[in-house]
């Protein structure tokens, strides 16, 4: 249901940022297919002061592993507000999140220009994703605890 408004993101920052906003994926005007190449996409995530995330799907707590990737490539991550964000990601601690192009737009041009506070955020959102968004996290601290709740043994 979103990916209209994804592209209709791509277009309205083309125009307003230029040759500084560049997009990766696939069905973008002059995008850069990085799918498959891992290395070109870090690369691309360790180099760039901020990271945009907006998902095709509007689901309660759902965000595709770009976001994660970005985040743990140690960028600065813009994302669109998702139901439920606020269970995994502090606001102004781990990420920055936004509704609408305009304030999209605000926030670029704020943290372009804030580069400690971005870099703190951008750091703070790396050690969470780097700590606790990994599979050997996930089946410890998570998977585990699932099964104990559904069938009362501990494993």
């Amino acid at each position: 249901p979103l990916s209209q408004f994804r592209y209709d993101m791509v277009v309205f920052l083309q125009k307003e940022y230029g040759d500084r906003f560049k997009v990766y994926g696939k069905g973008y005007p002059g995008a850069i297919d990085l799918n498959y190449k891992q290395h070109e996409e870090a690369n691309v995530y360790r180099s760039a002061k901020i990271g945009i995330n907006c998902s095709h799907f509007n689901l309660k707590q759902y965000s595709s592993d770009r976001m994660l990737r970005i985040m743990a490539c140690g960028c600065f991550c813009l994302s669109h507000r998702f139901e439920d964000i606020s269970k995994e990601f502090a606001e102004c601690v781990h990420l920055r999140t936004w509704e609408n192009f305009d304030e999209l737009k605000m926030l670029i041009d704020f943290y372009l220009d804030a580069d400690s506070l971005r870099n703190e955020i951008s750091y703070a959102g790396m050690q969470l994703v780097t700590s606790k968004y990994t599979w050997d996290y996930r089946i410890k601290n998570q998977f585990l605890q699932l099964l104990n709740e559904n069938n009362g043994t501990e494993f």
